[in-house]
C-alpha cells in the first residue's frame, strides 16, 4: 500500500493543488487557453517524441499489438458515446466528445509515469505504442464526427478537405510518426535540442494535472449529467476489462473442457514472447491468468517465457484495476515451476504466495494456493510431501465449503483422481490387496496417500461411527467405483473426464444423503459408504445405478458404469478386527462386480431378502482373493 500511494500520490497533490489555487485566486480564465496550448502543442508532443524516439522500432512494428490496444481503444470510444446518446440524451456532436472522453486513457497525463514507475523499461514500448495508437486514432476520428454533423454551407470535399488537414497536422499525430521514423533510422537529435525536448517532456505531466485542477476550480458541475456516470464507468472499467478479456478467454475455453481452442488463443498471444500484451495497468493480472492457462496446457516453452517475464513482481499482487484481486504473483510463478520441473523453486514461490495471501486476507486465492501447492506435494510421492499436501487440501477444502467455491471443490476432488492414478490403485483395489488375515492396526502409523494409509484412513473414520446411537448392532458396507476409470482420461481428456468424475462424485452423495448414509472415505472416484441398515444400504445402490442409467441416456458420449459390493459386519465398538474383516470382505465383492451390477454377500442376502421387497439372483460359489473359503455372491436386481 506504502509503495502505491508514493507512486499515485504525487499526481493526485498537483490536480489538488491546481484546484486550490484555482479556488484561492481568481485569476482570469483566458491563462487557462495558453496554458492548454502548451500543453498540446509543445508539451505533449515531445513527450510523445521522446518516447517513440527512443523505442528500438522492431518493438514499435508490432501488428498484432496496434490492432489489439486500437480495437479495445475504438470500442471503449463508441460505448461511452453510445451512452451519452441513450442515457444522456445529449446531441451526437456532445456524444463524439463524451466518447473521446470515455475512450482516452490517462496516457498523456499518468500514464506513461505510473507505467514505467510500475513496470520498468520494459514498459516503454508498449506504453509509446498505446500513446501513438490511442491518439491517431482519436484525433482522426472525434474531427471526422464532429465535421459529419456540422451542417455548414460549405461543399463536402472543402470539410474533407478541412479534416484531413486537421489530422495530418495534429501535432500528437505528428510527433509519434516523427518519433517512429527517428527510431526507424536511428536519428539522435543533437545534445542541446535533445535537452529542451526533455525539458518540455518533463512539464507535460505536471502542466496537464495542474490545469486538470485549476478547470474543475473554475468550471464546478452546476449537476452531474446522467452520462457522466457511464463515461468514467467505461474509462475506468470496461476500457480495462475489454483489453483483459483477451488473456481471461482462454481460462474460460479451459474452464468449459475446451483446450484446443484454448491453446489457438494462447498460442496467438504467445507470439513473439507475448508482445501482443500490453504493458500497462492491466499487464501483471493478464500475465498471471495466461501463466495459469499456460499451466493448464503444461507448455513448457512458454513456460519458461512466462516466468522469466513474471519473476521480477514474485512480491506483488496481481490487481485487475481496483475492481478484483488474483493474490500473490507468486502462485503464478509456482505454478509455472512447477510446469519446468523445479521443485525446490515450486515450493519457495508457494510459500511465498501462502504468506502473502494470508497476510492481504485473500482467501479465495489462498485456497487456490493450498491446492496447487498440495498437488506439487503429492506428485512428488514422498512420506513426508503427502502428510504435508493432506494439510493443504483439508484447509482448503475448509474455505472452498466455507465460500461455496465450485471450482476449488472440483479441483480438489481431480486432485485426489490425480493421486488415485499416480498410486495406480483406487479405494477398492486398495482395500482388497491387504491380506484379510493382516487387518491394518487401527491407530497404527502409516504414509499418507498409500494403500495402508487409505485403509487405515477408513478405519479411522469407521471406528467413529461407533459412538453414534445409529450403528449399533449390525453395519453396512458398501463401495463403490467406475468400471474402468482410467479409459476416462484416454478416451475424454483429463479435463472432460474430471468434470465427469465430479458428475460421478454428486449423484453417490445425493443418493447417500438421500438414504441416511454416512461417507466413510471418498478417494477419486471410489466411495466407502456406511448404513445401519442393509436394506437402506440396498435401496441406496438400487437409486444410485437407476440415476447413473438416466444420465447415460440423456448423455450418451459420456458412459459412467458404475460397480458396487456391499457386505454387512458387526458393530464398530464391539469388535474392530471383525469389522476390518468386514471392509476386506465388502472392498472383494465390489472389485469382483462389473459395470452395471451390484454384489452382495450371501449374509447381506439372508437379512433382506425376507422382506419381499428385493430381487436376487445368486451368481454362484466364489473364491476371494486372500480371503480363505468359498463365498456365495448374489447380484441384486434394479
Amino acid at each position: 500500500m506504502a509503495d502505491i500511494l508514493n507512486l499515485a500520490l504525487p499526481y493526485f497533490s498537483l490536480i489538488f493543488i491546481g484546484f486550490a489555487c484555482g479556488k484561492l485566486r481568481k485569476l482570469p480564465e483566458q491563462g487557462l487557453a495558453w496554458m492548454n496550448f502548451f500543453l498540446l502543442y509543445v508539451s505533449l508532443p515531445a513527450l510523445l517524441f521522446g518516447i517513440t524516439s527512443k523505442t528500438p522500432f522492431e518493438e514499435l512494428n508490432n501488428p498484432p499489438f496496434l490492432i489489439a490496444t486500437t480495437c479495445g481503444t475504438a470500442l471503449a470510444f463508441f460505448l461511452a458515446l453510445g451512452a451519452g446518446r441513450l442515457i444522456g440524451g445529449i446531441s451526437f456532436r456532445d456524444a463524439t466528445l463524451a466518447g473521446l472522453a470515455g475512450g482516452y486513457g490517462n496516457i498523456g497525463y499518468m500514464g506513461p509515469g505510473l507505467a514505467l514507475a510500475v513496470l520498468g523499461t520494459k514498459a516503454s514500448a508498449p506504453t509509446a505504442l498505446i500513446f501513438c495508437c490511442d491518439s491517431i486514432f482519436l484525433f482522426s476520428v472525434v474531427p471526422l464526427l464532429i465535421a459529419l454533423t456540422d451542417h455548414s454551407d460549405h461543399h463536402w470535399l472543402h470539410a474533407l478537405g478541412l479534416l484531413v488537414k486537421q489530422i495530418a497536422l495534429n501535432p500528437l499525430i505528428m510527433s509519434a510518426c516523427a518519433g517512429a521514423l527517428a527510431a526507424a533510422f536511428h536519428f539522435h537529435p543533437p545534445i542541446a535540442i535533445d535537452n529542451t525536448l526533455s525539458f518540455l517532456q518533463n512539464a507535460a505531466a505536471p502542466m496537464a494535472l495542474f490545469v486538470l485542477g485549476v478547470t474543475v476550480a473554475l468550471r464546478p458541475f452546476g449537476r452531474v449529467p446522467w452520462e457522466v456516470p457511464a463515461v468514467v464507468a467505461v474509462k475506468l472499467l470496461i476500457h480495462p476489462l475489454i483489453v483483459f478479456a483477451r488473456c481471461a478467454l482462454q481460462l474460460i475455453l479451459l474452464e468449459q473442457g475446451r483446450p484446443d481452442e484454448a491453446r489457438i488463443e494462447f498460442d496467438r498471444l504467445a507470439e513473439g514472447g507475448f508482445r501482443l500484451v500490453q504493458r500497462d495497468w492491466n499487464w501483471i493480472p493478464s500475465m498471471f491468468v495466461l501463466a495459469d492457462v499456460c499451466a493448464d496446457l503444461g507448455d513448457s516453452e512458454n513456460a519458461e517465457i512466462l516466468y522469466r517475464l513474471l519473476c521480477p513482481y514474485a512480491s506483488r499482487n496481481a490487481m485487475l484495476g481496483n475492481v478484483h484481486t488474483y493474490g500473490s504473483v507468486a502462485f503464478a510463478l509456482g505454478r509455472l515451476a512447477s510446469v519446468l520441473g523445479r521443485q525446490d523453486d515450486v515450493e519457495a514461490h508457494f510459500e511465498t504466495a501462502l504468506a502473502a495471501n494470508r497476510h492481504i486476507r485473500a482467501a479465495v486465492w489462498l485456497g487456490h494456493t493450498q491446492h496447487e501447492f498440495a498437488r506439487a506435494l503429492v506428485l512428488r510421492n514422498e512420506a513426508g510431501a503427502r502428510a504435508r499436501a493432506g494439510e493443504l487440501i483439508a484447509s482448503a477444502r475448509q474455505t472452498a465449503n466455507a465460500l461455496g467455491l465450485v471450482r476449488l471443490r472440483h479441483k480438489l476432488e481431480s486432485l485426489e483422481v490425480e493421486g488415485r492414478r499416480a498410486t495406480a490403485a483406487g479405494l477398492i483395489e486398495g482395500v482388497a490387496a491387504l491380506e484379510a488375515q493382516s487387518p491394518p492396526i487401527v491407530g497404527a502409523r502409516v504414509e499418507a496417500g498409500s494403500i495402508e494409509g487409505v485403509v487405515a484412513s477408513a478405519m479411522a473414520r469407521a471406528q467413529d461411527l461407533g459412538a453414534q446411537a445409529t450403528f449399533q448392532g449390525m453395519i453396512t458396507i458398501m463401495f463403490s467405483d467406475i468400471e474402468d476409470s482410467s479409459s476416462l482420461y484416454e478416451n475424454l481428456g483429463d479435463l472432460r473426464a474430471h468434470e465427469l468424475i465430479r458428475v460421478h462424485n454428486e449423484i453417490i452423495r445425493h443418493q447417500v444423503t438421500a438414504h441416511r448414509g454416512v461417507e466413510v472415505k471418498a478417494f477419486g472416484d471410489s466411495f466407502m459408504v456406511a448404513f445401519p441398515s442393509a436394506r437402506r444400504a440396498a435401496l441406496c445402490a438400487i437409486a444410485t445405478q437407476r440415476s447413473f442409467a438416466a444420465y447415460c441416456e440423456s448423455h450418451p458420449d459420456q458412459p459412467l458404469r458404475i460397480r458396487m459390493g456391499l457386505h454387512v459386519g458387526e458393530a464398530i465398538n464391539e469388535s474392530a478386527d471383525y469389522f476390518g474383516k468386514a471392509v476386506i470382505l465388502a472392498a472383494r465383492i465390489a472389485a469382483l462386480a462389473q459395470g452395471g451390477q451390484i454384489l452382495v454377500s450371501s449374509t447381506f442376502h439372508d437379512l433382506t431378502a425376507s422382506a419381499g421387497d428385493l430381487r436376487f439372483a445368486s451368481i454362484g460359489d466364489k473364491r476371494l482373493k486372500g480371503l480363505a473359503g468359498i463365498y456365495n455372491i448374489y447380484e441384486v436386481s434394479w
